[in-house]
């Protein structure tokens, strides 16, 4: 084993205005010190020592080979205060259990059958967008789209305009909330002497008040629905067979609604600014979309044929990750590399700044789909490419994100073209999740119609 050796840490006389820094905007603040100190190195967050990796022998290490010296850290806990203990924040055999009972839900023919009210769903939206005033703001429309996908396939049903305008902003709002806890405590302090913080803390009692609503609706009609509330609502422990309770049901639903939405709209967002950015991948995009698919349905069957779709995705999520940050904190002493660790060290591994290193990514920056075909993207280094996670908390419903964005983008460009109005970069907003910080005004017309091929 090799003799440890400390990371390069930010300098305490640097405490203060790294404080400042990482409050207004963490990422471009990580991003600094990752040009600065390389690939491992330590910053303060209030009174917390964090070390901060962006090279995958760490992300190998702590989410694949030794997971289970590992836990989620405090930021994570304080979204499962907000969001509940459920899939996404829980721990050790209790989240085994629920991994356990919600997987089936995302098995692959539960998916090929949820591709279907994908395309429905879609198909809804895009008529909406046929009619509407332009220029339209495209985090909107694909938050608009992601929602409705989502709540239809939770709750066969869906959910009505109003529900998901509630919905929308109450995610907004708890979003911040959770930033605010994680980042600027002694905010949180203040508006919660001035009585301010319960606003906060009412949307999300709006927000269950919804989901129980629909929960107890579906209880009084029975079974007979193909949603992921009807197999939650079958699902049992295969110990005990027990059935989630109506809490856990709660935390299972809220964490998939707030996982399912937010990274659909946001990853189809920064897609659309990318293919508006390189009019030559949005052409290759189409031509391929005109080739396998025509004018005919996108049907799951004809996915994997959408190659290069895939490539775009996939290079778009490597730029504007998800989950750009992912933290764990040790339970117990380990060494990675040089890196030695005690029990409650935080490791805290920088997606955006992995995906972007130079070391491993030529032209790390640029937006180059050619480098996530088949035969390239096999050839990366291992856990060098992780927009959803890694390890045995992989995201639970990353084929469902990808595939609800291969339908999204195929059946937009069947019809649709569209460009951005304005110039400029658009801001990052690093919240839970990667936003954007501006909006993003585009133009959308329809086409002539393709020939079925």
């Amino acid at each position: 084993m090799n003799a440890p050796v400390m990371p390069p840490k930010v300098p305490n006389r640097e405490y203060f205005a790294s404080q400042k820094a990482i409050i207004g905007h963490m990422l471009n603040a990580y991003r600094m010190y990752q040009q600065r100190y390389g690939d491992i190195f330590q910053v303060r967050l209030v009174t917390q020592l964090v070390n901060v990796a962006t090279s995958p022998e760490y992300v190998a290490h702590v989410l694949v080979k030794n997971h289970r010296n590992y836990q989620k850290d405090r930021p994570s806990h304080i979204v499962g205060e907000v969001i509940g203990n459920g899939i996404l924040t829980s721990e050790g055999e209790f989240w085994l259990r629920q991994r356990r009972l919600v997987q089936p839900a995302f098995h692959k023919a539960q998916i090929e059958n949820l591709s279907k009210l994908m395309q429905v769903q879609t198909q809804s939206v895009l008529d909406e967008l046929a009619s509407m005033p332009q220029p339209v703001n495209v985090h909107a429309l694909m938050t608009t789209l992601a929602l409705q996908v989502v709540s239809n396939s939770l709750f066969s049903k869906g959910i009505d305009k109003q529900g998901t305008a509630l919905v929308d902003s109450c995610v907004t709002d708890l979003l911040d909330l959770m930033v605010m806890k994680i980042r600027n405590p002694l905010r949180v302090l203040r508006l919660k002497i001035t009585g301010k913080l319960d606003a906060y803390w009412n949307r999300k009692r709006q927000l269950d008040t919804l989901i129980y609503g629909i929960m107890d609706q579906r209880q009084a009609e029975g079974a007979g629905n193909t949603d992921l509330l009807d197999m939650l609502l079958g699902s049992r422990d295969a110990d005990t067979n027990e059935p989630l309770s109506r809490e856990e049901m709660l935390n299972e639903l809220m964490a998939l609604f707030l996982a399912g939405h937010e990274t659909s709209a946001n990853g189809l967002t920064w897609t659309l600014m990318l293919l508006d950015q390189h009019p030559e991948a949005k052409e290759k995009l189409r031509e391929e979309v005109n080739r396998v698919i025509g004018s005919g349905e996108v049907t799951f069957d004809k996915l994997a044929q959408l190659t290069y779709v895939r490539q775009v995705i996939d290079e778009s999520l490597r730029l504007y990750p998800p989950a750009w940050i992912i933290g764990r904190e040790a339970l117990g002493p380990d060494q990675i590399g040089d890196l030695q660790l005690k029990k409650g060290d935080h490791l805290t591994i920088f997606i955006y700044g992995l995906h972007r290193n130079p070391k491993y990514w030529e032209s790390p920056d640029e937006f180059k789909p050619e480098r996530m075909a088949p035969e390239a993207k096999a050839a990366l280094p291992s856990h060098l490419y992780i927009p959803f996670g890694g390890g045995p908390r992989l995201c639970i419903g990353h084929q469902f994100a990808v595939i609800e964005m291969q339908i999204a983008l195929a059946m937009l460009f069947q019809r649709f073209d569209f460009k951005r109005v304005g110039e400029g970069p658009i801001s990052l907003i690093p919240s839970i999740t990667l936003r954007p910080g501006d909006p993003l005004i585009m133009n959308f017309w329809e086409r002539e119609k393709t020939a079925t091929t």
